[in-house]
């Protein structure tokens, strides 16, 4: 890929495992893009699915700026992107879960806020494709939650930085490394990544709510919170090991082995089976919006009953 004057190079990063339903739209998406062809390329990486994703992937005609790879087995979408990351030839790479479709300036947009030399960063709004009343998606795309409390011209924490729409300069990637492949679990090679970055550009990380991916996936709550439990059984101990200052924005102390009683106290109440019901049929019952109050006691529930699980939990945060 050759730059032009003002006009960076971009590699576009599309993980996939078992996205078959949805990769298509995905791809059409990328390949409609107002951004001149010959300065964007797009790396699919697929990643030992084992549904037609690879057949699907063998069928299209795909444009020339477009790269396959094909990973044998399923490594984790840490191992997925550092893939695409170690062919891509571009001055910005930009993520893209296989589940998301874009507007025809998606590229054009990230490209012209990374012209500002103290963007690092960028993260895109994620709306849904189609409109729902669950209570559940409402709260992911409608309450004021992650990087929509924060204004564009301001920095965001690495909590609320999340990789699945997202650009980050490649410099930035010399700078502080790839992703850890290591971690596999959801969320965590996300969560990881973003704290290195934030620790070396931690005024360089931005959200842009102009700049929409549509989101053509939609879990149930019962879904989430499985994942939610998950990654602070296997996740949040893996990143507390590599960076302990860590450890207090996941709700360790809250623990059985916190030294402070009311907040040990707390802890129980929020892994406690009963209070989990309770709290679960206020959901029920609750309108929106005022149902987001137990979403977020829930999560949070989920992620104490799993730090609370975690094998190696009392060795980590007695530190």
């Amino acid at each position: 890929m050759m730059a032009t004057k003002n006009n960076l190079t971009v590699s576009v990063i599309v993980p996939t495992y078992n996205n078959a339903p949805t990769l298509p739209k995905c791809i059409n998406s990328l390949a409609r893009q107002t951004y001149p062809r010959q300065q964007y390329e797009v790396i699919i990486v697929n990643d030992g699915s084992t549904d037609t994703t690879a057949m699907l992937l063998s069928q299209l005609s795909l444009p020339p700026n477009f790269r396959v790879i094909h990973h044998p087995v399923n490594r984790g979408l840490a191992s997925a992107r550092n893939s695409g990351i170690r062919l891509a030839k571009g001055e910005i790479l930009l993520f893209l879960d296989a589940d998301m479709t874009t507007t025809s300036d998606f590229i054009a947009r990230h490209v012209q806020r990374h012209s500002a030399p103290h963007v690092i960063g960028l993260l895109s709004a994620i709306v849904p494709a189609e409109p729902s009343r669950d209570k559940y998606q409402r709260y992911l795309y409608e309450a004021r939650r992650g990087a929509r409390r924060f204004q564009p011209n301001l920095p965001l924490p690495f909590q609320v930085f999340v990789l699945g729409c997202t650009s980050v300069k490649r410099a930035a990637f010399e700078s502080v490394g790839l992703f850890l492949e290591e971690l596999t679990t959801y969320g965590g090679e996300d969560t990881e990544f973003a704290y290195r970055l934030w620790q070396r550009y931690p005024k360089g990380l931005f959200f842009d709510p102009q700049i929409k991916v549509y989101h053509h996936h939609q879990r149930t709550l019962d879904e989430a919170l499985h994942l939610v439990e998950n990654f602070g059984r296997t996740g949040v101990p893996q990143i507390i090991a590599h960076h302990p200052a860590t450890s207090p924005i996941y709700w360790t102390d809250f623990l059985p082995t916190s030294p402070n009683r009311f907040k040990r106290l707390l802890g129980r109440c929020l892994i406690n089976s009963q209070v989990a019901r309770l709290i679960l049929h206020l959901y029920q019952v609750l309108p929106f919006p005022l149902s987001n109050f137990p979403v977020r006691y829930l999560m949070a529930a989920a992620l104490l009953r799993g730090l609370h699980t975690a094998p190696t939990g009392k060795l980590l945060f007695r530190q």
